[in-house]
């Protein structure tokens, strides 16, 4: 986790301004915000304000939880007045949300999308997996979303 956070901070500072600027960050699919929390410490150590946003990953399509987490990140930075960038920083699933929210919506303070494994071109894994009994408990609608057939919303987006 060390070397990522290492790579992300490069990645976000290589830009970074003088202004406030804010990270939103957006975990993968059956985790929480605590698995951003080591993320969300480096990135407020070098200066960043934070929302490490939790949202119910196994809960809603990712069409629902784009909104509801991108949504939730967005408010939380702006109740900054000084925020003039915002930038997100996401595990997975959480790449797709920022990816589905953007293909419908513009964000007007938007800075960098740095994405850690997310499954843009559908996840094989799913495929194989989809069928064994406990995936729909494990993984929920949004699971169902991120494979490589008809039902895939990755590729779907631009």
């Amino acid at each position: 986790m060390r070397r990522c956070s290492l790579l992300v901070l490069l990645v976000l500072v290589a830009g970074a301004a003088q202004a406030a600027e804010c990270v939103v960050l957006l975990h993968g699919l059956a985790r929480t915000s605590t698995s951003m929390n080591k993320m969300q410490r480096e990135l407020e150590a070098a200066g960043f304000l934070t929302a490490n946003i939790d949202y119910p990953s196994r809960d809603y399509t990712v069409e629902k939880l784009a909104g509801m987490a991108v949504m939730d990140g967005l408010e939380a930075c702006r109740a900054n007045d000084d925020v003039e960038k915002i930038h997100f920083v996401t595990h997975s699933l959480g790449g797709i949300l920022v990816r589905q929210y953007l293909s419908t919506n513009k964000i007007a303070e938007l800075g960098r999308v740095v994405m850690m494994g997310p499954p843009n071109q559908g996840s094989a894994a799913v495929d194989e997996l989809i069928d064994v009994p406990g995936f729909d408990w494990l993984n929920g609608p949004a699971g169902r979303q991120l494979g490589k057939g008809d039902n895939s919303v990755a590729l779907k987006l631009d």
